[in-house]
């Protein structure tokens, strides 16, 4: 397999230098000779992971078409670019960059195969390797002039500014414990509690709940219970707590039964996540939910904030129902993020791997909380709870009271 490896030297922070690197702009100004055109995919800005595009360009005679996926990356070290499609049987590019003194080292490795046996290593050989390597060793002089040019580069730094505000954040706190390493005060939290409280909380909204007071403690629940026309409800060892009315399924709380009624709920996990999330100040905070995803995800893309995926878990301990529910919004929605976050990317990969069953999935992991609400007797609950899209309801946090937005 052909290699080439190509070491530049570039008079910028490595920051600038590695999303330069990711812009779409910046190459097809440094490939102007061989008329390289994003058409499909990321067309402007910086790519992120797990994104792709498709260049047009002309190269040896003929007008060729290149699609590459960004399958690697941590900022701002390097990132991995590899053939989707092309006339390339494989092409692997690796960029790598290294802080230096006065300026970034930057190292491209490029693995490439191509098609036709033995024709094709024929053409490897008399021109294909030496004419790639004379193709990116001009466009990373082009690149090394952008930079040292300070018109150029003001206004590179006007557009990267822009393509970066254009992507809000999106990170996942896999536990209570996690979330004073984010930036809480410039992000949305999602509190999720998949098993079962946030399931409960939507189901109760959707189906016409006027309001949820979310309490941490079953005294609380009975006090406030004493003072407002209201439902008390909440489970302890998988048992309604003494002095309280209802328990913490999802069954309990059918149209008939809550609409019009405001339930006082107690939890543990959820609400005390809740509670840190509003001493930090977030901007705003939702409830999330497999029986809500399509509504929390609806909502997170309309807002175009930086997103906290908070997972309520167990007494801080990470839990598997949690990290799959922030799986499944990255996977639905990751794209309009930029994501430099290794939780969000675990996330991600699970919910993948779980998606097809996630009931199963939870039970061939021999999940925790799994194993504590079956002991219960409550497998049609875990059910309930991993059905998408069941009470698809915006659920917003506004005054010491969950609401239906």
């Amino acid at each position: 397999m052909p290699h080439i490896h190509i070491t530049t030297f570039i008079t910028a922070p490595v920051e600038r230098v590695f999303d330069l690197s990711r812009s779409i702009n910046l190459h097809q100004v440094s490939t102007a000779s061989t008329g390289e055109k994003a058409i499909a995919g990321v067309l402007n800005g910086l790519i992120s992971l797990h994104e792709t595009v498709t260049w047009q360009a002309r190269h040896l005679f003929k007008t060729r078409q290149f699609t590459s996926r960004i399958s690697a990356m941590q900022s701002p070290h390097f990132f991995v670019d590899e053939m989707v499609k092309g006339d390339f049987k494989s092409f692997y590019h690796e960029h790598h960059f290294k802080a230096a003194e006065n300026g970034t080292i930057l190292i491209d490795k490029i693995n490439f195969e191509t098609p036709y046996g033995i024709f094709g290593k024929i053409a490897n050989s008399l021109f294909l390797t030496s004419y790639l390597k004379r193709f990116l060793e001009k466009k990373k002089c082009s690149d090394k002039r952008l930079c040292r040019n300070a018109k150029m580069e003001s206004h590179f730094d006007v557009n990267l500014n822009t393509m970066q505000q254009s992507k809000p954040g999106l990170y996942t706190s896999l536990s209570p414990a996690l979330l004073d390493l984010y930036d809480v005060d410039k992000s949305i939290v999602v509190i999720i509690d998949v098993l079962r409280a946030t399931s409960t909380i939507a189901t109760a909204l959707h189906n016409g709940a006027k309001a949820v007071i979310p309490v941490d403690s079953v005294a609380e629940c009975i006090r406030i219970g004493k003072q407002i026309e209201s439902i008390t409800a909440g489970e302890r060892d998988g048992k309604i707590a003494e002095g309280l009315e209802y328990g913490n399924s999802p069954f309990e709380y059918p149209r008939e039964f809550i609409e019009g009624k405001t339930l006082v709920l107690t939890t543990t996990n959820g609400t005390r996540l809740l509670q840190m999330a509003l001493d930090k100040n977030a901007k705003a905070i939702i409830t999330g939910s497999f029986p809500n995803v399509s509504a929390v995800c609806d909502f997170l893309l309309d807002q175009k904030q930086p997103v906290i995926l908070g997972c309520a878990a167990w007494k801080n301990r990470v839990n598997i129902e949690d990290t799959l529910f922030a799986g499944a919004v990255i996977n639905r929605i990751g794209k309009h993020f930029s994501i430099n976050c290794d939780s969000s990317q675990m996330a991600a990969a699970m919910y993948k791997d779980a998606k097809k069953d996630k009931f199963e999935f939870m039970r061939s992991k021999n999940a925790s909380h799994y194993n504590r609400l079956m002991g219960f007797g409550l497998e049609k609950d875990i059910r309930y709870c991993f059905t998408e899209d069941a009470a698809n309801t915006t659920v917003v946090y506004t005054e010491g009271k969950l609401l239906k937005k």
